[in-house]
C-alpha cells in the first residue's frame, strides 16, 4: 500500500456506504451486538464477516432493530 491509506468498497464494508446516517449506525450498533452474542455463545464463528454475510438493516421495521436495543439496555445494566 506504500504511505497512502486504503480504500474500502461497498462490498467490503457494506454498513459504511448506507446512504443514511441513522441506518449506519443502527448497522454498527447490530454488528456490535452480533460481536457480543458471539463472545458469549461462539456457534458460528467467521474469518471474514465482509461480501454481505451479515445483511444490512434497511428500514425500521425490520426485527432486528430489538437486538440493538436489548444489546444496549444490558450495556446500560
Amino acid at each position: 500500500m506504500g504511505s497512502a491509506p486504503p480504500t474500502f468498497k461497498p462490498i467490503d464494508n457494506p454498513a459504511s456506504f448506507h446512504e443514511q446516517f441513522v441506518m449506519r449506525v443502527f448497522n454498527y450498533n447490530y454488528i456490535y451486538a452480533i460481536n457480543l452474542w458471539l463472545l458469549l455463545c461462539p456457534q458460528w464463528l467467521c474469518n471474514d464477516w465482509s461480501m454481505g454475510s451479515l445483511p444490512l438493516i434497511q428500514s425500521w421495521t425490520d426485527y432486528r432493530l430489538v437486538f440493538v436495543l436489548a444489546f444496549w439496555t444490558a450495556m446500560a445494566g
